[in-house]
Parts: structure tokens; C-alpha cells; sequence
């Protein structure tokens, strides 16, 4: 799991900035331990025949453990979409206030969920199962949708004052366009062979930046808005 080892050697990266103390740094590594073992455990059987106990085993550890970190197996698979607002937000409120390549940061975020899911075809539909499981699953995913909204409504605003991004375009309406579009490739991810779905995700993502962006608008009045 590139992505997920990636963010998490950012996350104890800032446990052992911000935690001084060993007992914080093993809740981080445990923690991280146990929802790779589950993502390993999915991406190869199905998430009804996947249990707690064989997350637990694969993880080293206890169920009391377990729960301790998670009420349920739904709660653990959430962490895939708290760990995308983790790439997402790597793009700093900082940032957003200075400068920042909008085009670039959008290619960022298609090229995260490539790298996780293709190839990787029973993992996208273990995790589309676990998010409408039940009330609280879907719960827990409508509040990371939420999350994410806001975040690329102040992307699309500071891309719109850049120049980058169309201003007759409402950023309400962009950052739930590609919110559409990510989970239409998350559920051609479960269904199709490998190369097609990275070529997909692809094309998908040059499709979308050319609805938005205002080098390809034929509009006079937005290349006006623009210089102006």
C-alpha cells in the first residue's frame, strides 16, 4: 500500500515532533499496524469472509487492542478515507494563501487513488461494502465527503483567483463534480481489468481539468473575467 505507507511515516513523523513521550509513538505504530493488516487481509478476499480476529492475528495483537482503536471493522476502513484528506491536506492552509498549481494538485489526488486501487480490484469493492454497510458507516463517509468538499472548495476559490480555474463556474458545483467523478473511478476500480482502469483514471482526470480549467473555456467573457 504505497499511499498508505506514505502518509503514515507523515503521521509519525509528526507523533514524534509533537508526542515526546514513547507510549504515544507505539499507539501510532499500532494503530498504523492494524489497518495495514486489514487492507492487506482485503486485498485479497472479500470483506464479508474477512473478520476481526484475522485482523487481529495478522496485526500481532489483541481484540481488546483492536477496539480500543476501533469500534468496528467499518470504523478501521473509514481510515482509508481520513487518509486521503491526510494527502489532501497536505497542500497546507499555508499554501492555499500564497500560491499553489491547482492542475497539479488535482492530478495529485486522481494519481492517489490509481495508485491504490488499480490493480487492486477487490479492495475498491470491499471498501464501496463497507462504506453502505450500515447507518453508521455511511455516516462516517458522508462526514469525510463533507470534509473533503469544503477543502476543494478552497482550492477551486484560490485556483479561481489565480486565473487557473473558470470563474463562471461556482466552486460548490467543481468540488462536488469531482467528488462524482471520484467515486465513479472507485467503482470502475472493482470492476475492470488493471490497464483499463489506469488508462481511465487518466483520462478521466484530463476530462475533468478540461471542464474547469480556463485555458480550454471558449468563452470570451471568462478570458475576460481573467485579465481582469
Amino acid at each position: 500500500m504505497i499511499i498508505y505507507e506514505d502518509v503514515l511515516k507523515m503521521k509519525q513523523s509528526d507523533a514524534k515532533a509533537t508526542s515526546p513521550g514513547r507510549r504515544n509513538r507505539q499507539k501510532t505504530a499500532t494503530r498504523a499496524r492494524i489497518i495495514k493488516s486489514a487492507l492487506d487481509l482485503l486485498s485479497k478476499q472479500e470483506y464479508g469472509a474477512t473478520t476481526i480476529e484475522q485482523i487481529t492475528e495478522a496485526a500481532d495483537v489483541g481484540k481488546g487492542t483492536y477496539f480500543n482503536y476501533f469500534p468496528s471493522k467499518e470504523h478501521l476502513l473509514n481510515e482509508v478515507g481520513e487518509e486521503q484528506l491526510s494527502i489532501i491536506q497536505a497542500v497546507d492552509e499555508d499554501t492555499l494563501v500564497r500560491s499553489v498549481d491547482t492542475k497539479k494538485v488535482f492530478k495529485s489526488l486522481f494519481s492517489a487513488l490509481a495508485k491504490l486501487f488499480v490493480g487492486n480490484p477487490i479492495l475498491a469493492r470491499n471498501l464501496i461494502l463497507a462504506n453502505l454497510s450500515n447507518e453508521s458507516a455511511r455516516e462516517l463517509m458522508a462526514n469525510n465527503i463533507t470534509k473533503r468538499t469544503q477543502w476543494l472548495i478552497k482550492l477551486v476559490k484560490k485556483g479561481q483567483e489565480l486565473g487557473s480555474i473558470r470563474r463562471d463556474i461556482k466552486p460548490e458545483m467543481i468540488a462536488y463534480w469531482y467528488q462524482h467523478v471520484h467515486f465513479g473511478n472507485l467503482m470502475y476500480s472493482g470492476l475492470q481489468p488493471t490497464e483499463m482502469v489506469k488508462n481511465w483514471i487518466q483520462f478521466s482526470f484530463e476530462q475533468f481539468w478540461r471542464s474547469i480549467a480556463t485555458e480550454y473555456s471558449n468563452t470570451a467573457t471568462e478570458r475576460q473575467k481573467t485579465k481582469g
